[in-house]
């Protein structure tokens, strides 16, 4: 009944139907109130939002929810062996926690946090094996890892861990307990870095197949077609975007800049010069928030670039 609750709600954070989600994990806080998981999806549910609207908003409530989880760790793991549900949560607690930090670009912390979290996890992969949810956080870490410290791959003590990271997601999607969907969104993002844009597309398709819409596999679907040159349906997944943009309860500018940018580097690419301009003008002049800016500093950078130099600033991307 328990993960069946949380199953539904990240099925409702992957139609970003987030009020839908958080319903469901308030739902299971006030059934079982003196369990961890309620609050700890709570603020998963929080995390997914804030990323979805390129938004900070939630961040007390993230904070207060994964508080409250690892408070309620506590007792259930006191005085005998933790139990490999809550020793994932309590490591999970901190992978959250490290990548809002990273969106803030506080890097030293989120470094920190991360690492403890990982330590956590492989522990726990190595106590219970079969505990598949796991290894999500350590593919994601493995992988993400070893794309950082591509330059230094050469030094003979430093791994390509890269397809392991891979198959471990994969392994986590195909028998984790929680919505095999997560994993697939995360794998679409890593197929997209591998240079495996086909793949990265399959599984976007499959996901909106089952979440029309939805802006979590929009958006890497939009990346995969500009990566197979398949200009007029990268095209058309960015305006889907910016229509329902329009309807949202949150548009502070990040998202529709960075469809605009998109956009012109499309029409670029196509030949047509003039819709390049039109959409290259719409993402400059979209104001966004200044404690944001950074978020989009790239883009403004490429676009002023084209304007005032011409060429192609997205070079090889």
């Amino acid at each position: 009944m328990r993960t069946a609750a949380v199953n539904r709600a990240i099925d409702a954070c992957l139609r970003t139907d987030f009020d839908a989600a958080l319903q469901l994990t308030d739902s299971l806080i006030r059934v079982e109130p003196e369990r961890p998981e309620g609050w700890f999806f709570r603020a998963a549910v929080l995390s997914i939002r804030m990323t979805d609207e390129e938004s900070f908003r939630h961040e007390e409530a993230f904070h207060a929810a994964l508080d409250s989880a690892a408070a309620l760790i506590e007792p259930i793991a006191r005085g005998k062996k933790e139990p490999a549900g809550m020793a994932f949560l309590r490591a999970s607690i901190g992978s959250y926690r490290a990548y809002h930090l990273s969106r803030r670009q506080d890097w030293w912390p989120a470094m920190r946090h991360g690492l403890k979290a990982m330590k956590k996890l492989e522990a726990l992969s190595e106590e219970h094996p079969d505990f598949e949810d796991v290894y999500l956080g350590l593919g994601n870490y493995y992988y993400w890892k070893s794309v950082k410290l591509l330059p230094l791959h050469w030094l003979p003590f430093l791994d390509d861990d890269r397809e392991e990271g891979l198959r471990l997601v994969r392994r986590a999607r195909e028998n984790g307990q929680y919505n095999p969907w997560v994993a697939a969104s995360n794998l679409s993002w890593m197929y997209l870095d591998n240079d495996q844009p086909d793949r990265a597309e399959k599984l976007c398709d499959e996901a909106l197949a089952v979440f029309p819409g939805s802006r979590i596999f929009l958006f890497p679907l939009g990346d995969a077609l500009i990566d197979q040159q398949r200009w007029l349906e990268a095209a058309d997944v960015y305006e889907l975007i910016l229509s329902q943009l329009d309807d949202c309860e949150v548009d502070n500018g990040i998202n529709r800049l960075i469809c605009h940018e998109k956009l012109c580097r499309i029409h670029l690419r196509r030949g047509d010069s003039a819709r390049a301009v039109v959409h290259g003008l719409m993402a400059l002049d979209t104001p966004t928030p200044p404690e944001l800016s950074f978020r989009v500093e790239k883009q403004r950078e490429r676009l002023q670039s084209w304007f005032d130099e011409g060429g192609d600033p997205w070079g090889k991307e």
